[in-house]
Formats: C-alpha cells, sequence, structure tokens
C-alpha cells in the first residue's frame, strides 16, 4: 500500500501528529480534573475568607448576596435560618456532606457565629473528557491535513534529484549519453547520492568507451591476423600447386623435379614457421596475466644473459639488413630465467626496430649488482611521449596502415612487457631524441 518514499514518509508524519494529538488531549483532561478541582476549593477558601471580613459590616441578608458567585452555592445559617443570594449564582448546587458528587465547605465566623455554608459541583472527568474530545479531533484532522500537503509538496521539492535520477538513468538505457545532474548542494545527503551517481555514470560511460575501443582493436586484430596468415598460407598454397602440377606434367628431369620438391619444402616450412608464430603470438596474448605467465609458460634456469644477448642479436643481424651494434655486452652475467622467453623479448624488441630504423639499430647493455639492463634504441621517427605506455597495450598500433605495412600485428610489445614482469622486470619506452628507444631490466641472481 505505502510503496514509495514520499508515502511512507507522509503516512508516518501522519501517524506521528495523530499519536501526538491522542497524548495531548488525553494529558490535558487527566490534567484538567484535578486542576479545576484544586480551583474550586481555592474559590471556596476565598469565598470564606470574604465572608470573615465582612461579617460585622453587613447584615446576614445583605451578605449572602456579597458572597454570591456564579457557579457556587451559598447559604448562611442563622439562628437555624438559612439564607440564601437573592442574586443567585449561575446554579445552586445542593449543600450535602455525603454527597460525592460535590465539594462543600461549612465555616462558623468567629464573630457573628454565622454558619456559612459554601458549595460546588465537582468536576464531571468524563463529561471533561468528552468536550475535549470534541475540540481536539477536529483540531487534529485539520492540522492532520494541513501537515499532509505542506509534506507532499516538501516532498515534491526534497525529492526532486531523485526524479531527476531516475529520468537520466531512463534517458541512458534508451541511448542518451553524456547527461548529468546538476548538483546544487553536495553537501547535502542527496547531494552527495547525487555526485556519487554522477562520478558511476563517468565510470560507466569510459568503461564502454574503452570496450568499444578494446572491440575495434580486437576486430582490427582479425583483419591483421587475416592479413598476416593470409601471406604464408597462399604462398605454400601456390609453391604445393606448383609443385603438383610439375610433376603431373613430367616434362623436368629427375634432378629438376627434386631441386623444385627441395625449393617447395623450404617455402612451406619457412611459411609454416611464420603462420605458427603469428598463431603463438595470439595464443599467448589471450593469457598476459603476469601471475599466470610466471607459473605455466616460464620456466627458469641460471643462465649467463649476455651470452644470450650476444647470440640473439648475431642471430638478427644475419637476417636484417640493417645494422646491429651491440656494446657492453662482454664478459658474465648471471640471472635466474627461461632463455626462450628472455630471447622472445629481445627479438621482439630488435623487430619492432627494424620496422622502424632508417639505417642502425643499437643495443647495450648495463650492469649493476641489482640489474641488468638491456637498451635497444634505432633511428626511425620514435614514439609520441603521450603514446609511450599505451604501445603496451595489446592491439594497439600507432599508426595502423604503417603498421601493417611493416608487418606488425600490435602484440609483440604487450608480449615482452608481460613477460619482462613475468620474471621480476620491467619493459619501458624511454625518451629519446634519435628514435625509439626501449629498455629491459631484469634483476641479477644473487
Amino acid at each position: 500500500m505505502f510503496r514509495s518514499l514520499r508515502s511512507r514518509v507522509i503516512f508516518t508524519a501522519l501517524a506521528a501528529v495523530a499519536l501526538a494529538a491522542v497524548v495531548v488531549t488525553t494529558t490535558i483532561a487527566l490534567a484538567l480534573g484535578p486542576l479545576l478541582h484544586q480551583n474550586q476549593r481555592a474559590q471556596i477558601n476565598q469565598i470564606l475568607s470574604k465572608a470573615a471580613r465582612l461579617e460585622t459590616t453587613l447584615s446576614t441578608d445583605k451578605l449572602a448576596d456579597r458572597l454570591s458567585v456564579p457557579g457556587f452555592s451559598v447559604v448562611i445559617t442563622k439562628d437555624g435560618e438559612d439564607i440564601y443570594s437573592k442574586l443567585a449564582g449561575t446554579y445552586v448546587v445542593k449543600t450535602t456532606d455525603n454527597d460525592g458528587r460535590y465539594i462543600t465547605v461549612i465555616a462558623v465566623l468567629p464573630k457573628t457565629g454565622v454558619t456559612v455554608t459554601v458549595s460546588a459541583l465537582k468536576p464531571d472527568q468524563t463529561a471533561l473528557f468528552i468536550q475535549i474530545l470534541q475540540i481536539g479531533i477536529p483540531a487534529t484532522l485539520l492540522v492532520m491535513l494541513l501537515v499532509a500537503l505542506a509534506l507532499r509538496r516538501a516532498m515534491q521539492v526534497a525529492l526532486r534529484p531523485l526524479d531527476d535520477m531516475t529520468s537520466l538513468a531512463t534517458n541512458i538505457a534508451e541511448g542518451g549519453r553524456g547527461g548529468r545532474l546538476e548538483v546544487n548542494d553536495p553537501n547535502t545527503e542527496l547531494g552527495r547520492t547525487a555526485v556519487a551517481f554522477d562520478l558511476m555514470l563517468d565510470s560507466l560511460e569510459d568503461s564502454l568507451t574503452r570496450t568499444q575501443a578494446a572491440e575495434n582493436r580486437l576486430r582490427q586484430l582479425c583483419a591483421d591476423v587475416a592479413h598476416e596468415l593470409r601471406s604464408p598460407i597462399s604462398s605454400m598454397v601456390a609453391a604445393a600447386d606448383n609443385l603438383i602440377r610439375d610433376l603431373s606434367l613430367t616434362k623436368r628431369s629427375a634432378g629438376a623435379q627434386r631441386a623444385l620438391a627441395e625449393e617447395t619444402m623450404m617455402t612451406v616450412v619457412r611459411d609454416g614457421r611464420r603462420a605458427s608464430r603469428i598463431v603463438g603470438d595470439l595464443t599467448l596474448a589471450a593469457q598476459l596475466d603476469v601471475q599466470e605467465l610466471a607459473k605455466h609458460e616460464v620456466h627458469k634456469e641460471s643462465i649467463d644473459v649476455k651470452q644470450l644477448i650476444r647470440e640473439t642479436v648475431a642471430g638478427f643481424a644475419r637476417t636484417c639488413e640493417f645494422e646491429s651494434v651491440l656494446s657492453g655486452a662482454e664478459g658474465t652475467t648471471m640471472i635466474d630465467a627461461d632463455p626462450v622467453r628472455i630471447q622472445q623479448v629481445i627479438n621482439n624488441l630488435l623487430t619492432n626496430a627494424k620496422r622502424w630504423t632508417k639505417s642502425q639499430i643499437d643495443v647495450a647493455v648495463e650492469t649493476s649488482e641489482q640489474f641488468i639492463t638491456v637498451l635497444v634504441t634505432d633511428d626511425g621517427p620514435g614514439v609520441p611521449a603521450d603514446q609511450r605506455e599505451n604501445i603496451f597495450g595489446r592491439f594497439v598500433r600507432l599508426d595502423t596502415d604503417r603498421a601493417r605495412s611493416k608487418g606488425g600485428s600490435g602484440l609483440g610489445l604487450s608480449i615482452s612487457r608481460a613477460l619482462a614482469e613475468a620474471h621480476g622486470g620491467t619493459l619501458l619506452c624511454l625518451p629519446s631524441t634519435k628514435g625509439a628507444r626501449f629498455q629491459l631490466r631484469l634483476p641479477v641472481s644473487a
């Protein structure tokens, strides 16, 4: 029945008013009877005091008139004769001592010996209570009506922010974006609620924006992967088809056919490895949780990381048309790491540098008591300052068209950072005036 907040508040207020009216009415009725009784006795005493002051100055019949008070009966008895007031009061009460409905006081005046009897009707508690109810009930109903109207208006004003929240939430549910509440006083309860509501909307819209961006990147990734896989698969299919046609025609010599078969197998193996590498990157990217990588994909052992760096850079230089300069890799430095994964990280950094460099790739190794640092620098266009952190996100490319033409899938740096962190290290993109500069730092064995 009272499901809304307005109804509950109004009902509670009216119940409080009604309860207060009942308590006040009952208290007045209970307190008024004894108070009236006390006032009657006080007035009787005043009448008797007045009689004592006037007993020698007035005759007995005039004294009765002078002592007459509305609501009280005054009877003067002299020589066995009762003398009543000629003026009479509002009513004349019965002067009987044993009648419980009356208050009767009898006094003998000291000088004349005249007996003065003063009587008054006791207050009727029930009648008094009924009279109070006859006045209190209409008054209470009127007050309750006024309170209900005032509360209705007050609740409309006070709960207007909640109505605004409801309208805004409905609008957002229907597809509206960007709407916010107008908070006039953020220090009130509803003001703080409105501020929190706006913050929640900011967070939700930010999450939605990030989700949409991630979805767009995922779509782009699918297109990139399809583009990347199409080339090796097409190459393998074309080589195999060429070999089948050549064998079916049998126009070549056995030696030529053998040479073609070997060339075809080399093409299939090379492109198959390329496709396998792309699939492996996708599989690894799907579980780029550092703890999961450290637990399932990283198998540490004690290795000479400088030797690993020398071998990796040398192998890369044999397949790279640009000059690769290695410095600071002399000697031996032992770390606890997975050699395959560390080599993968360094290869990713070198491959990334190869895509953008113009003439030379510099690899510098620095060693301290706690860390070994590998710096890979190219002389390409570099990375904008506001993108140095973003490039480590999954599926992120700074320039989609250029990155695709360079053969990147947007996963290498993200995978490399996750692998570095799984080894307890870091991978950062540092400021550089020459080109892109990446820093790989790994902890040295104790």
